[in-house]
Order: structure tokens, then sequence, then C-alpha cells
């Protein structure tokens, strides 16, 4: 074990540990500090559970649903259907009640601007009126489009082996898998609750 002569001010030896910087006011001092300290210093502050308002952060899923029409089931901004669920009109921590025209849905990127000030309210109250997926028809995810044939496709307990055609109701294509063009491919599906509330 490692440890110093003194901590400089002729203080007792100390295991020497990771560098910090503390701030007191103004001032800033670098020190050696304890493992200990260190990891307790770094631990992430957890989430607040719930508002000033009781407010908590569980969104109810009905909620959910109409968000995520809504934002047409992917990111407002730029479509990613990987997202998370933001209060925009009033932000969660103001808000006394989860309304689904006061949240929308943001990609992890687009949300981490918003929080480090790089993307305004403005801008994304712009997107929700206009969602990116509604825009073009269609949320997405990059990822996906990495997918090649031969393809196998696992719904449930089924699996197709390269398909084309995976769900036909009633004459009317509801989800296939379609070749782009350029050598990749899109899964294509059609979803409604007026169809669903027709089984």
């Amino acid at each position: 074990m490692q440890r110093s002569k003194s901590t400089g001010e002729g203080g007792p030896a100390a295991r020497l540990g990771p560098r910090m910087c503390i701030r007191k006011g103004h001032a800033r001092y670098d020190t050696v500090v304890s493992d200990k300290m260190y990891r307790k210093a770094i631990r992430p502050l957890p989430m607040k559970k719930i508002n000033k308002y009781g407010l908590s952060r569980d969104i109810p899923s009905e909620v959910k649903r109409a968000v995520r029409q809504n934002s047409g089931f992917g990111c407002v901004l730029c479509g990613l259907s990987l997202y998370t669920y933001d209060h925009i009109d009033p932000p969660w921590a103001e808000a006394q009640a989860h309304m689904s025209d006061k949240i929308c849905l943001l990609c992890p990127n687009h949300h981490e601007r918003k929080n480090k000030g790089l993307l305004s309210m403005q801008e994304i109250k712009a997107a929700y009126q206009a969602p990116f997926a509604k825009t073009v028809g269609y949320s997405h995810d990059p990822e996906f489009r990495t997918c090649q044939r031969p393809l196998e496709l696992r719904l449930g307990n089924l699996v197709f082996n390269d398909p084309r055609e995976v769900l036909r109701i009633g004459g009317e294509l509801l989800l296939a898998v379609e070749d782009l063009g350029d050598g990749h491919i899109a899964l294509s599906g059609r979803f409604s609750i007026e169809l669903a509330d027709s089984f």
C-alpha cells in the first residue's frame, strides 16, 4: 500500500488515491482523496421519482400510446424509433399531470442535446407540430438497415425464413419485409387502433 509522508499541511499520513477538483465557493482545490470518497463523489445522483406536485415519472400506458401516435412512433426531430418520453410543456418538474399533448418522443441524442441546452424548447415544439416520422411516413432504426438477405425473422414463437410477406389479413398486407434496392431491407408494417378493435 502506497502512503504519503504527509498531506502537505502537517496532517496525518493518508493513502494516495485519485485526484479530484473540489470547489468551495469560487475557489478550486486539486487534492488527493481516498478511493471511497472518490467513488461516493462520482456516483450519479438518483433520479427523483416524483416531482414537487407528487407526479410520478411513470406515464400511464394509455397516455404513452397516445404520445407514440402523436409523435409518429419516432423522435419528433429525426424519426428514430429508439426514444424516450419527454414532457415539453411544461417540463416534468413543473407538470401536474401526464397529458399526451404535452409529451413527445425524443431519441437519446436529441434528449441529451435538450438537457444540455443545445436544443431549444421552441425547436422541439415546432417539430412536435410536424413530427419527422409523420412527415416522411415512417419511423426508422439505422441498425435495422444493416440486415440483408437471407433473413430469419422471429415473431413470438414463429420463425420466418427469408420472408417477403409476413402477415396479411382480409387481403390487406400488414407486415412485410421489403427490398430497398441497395442490398438492404426494411421492415414495413401497418398498425391502427381501428383494425385492432375489429378483432
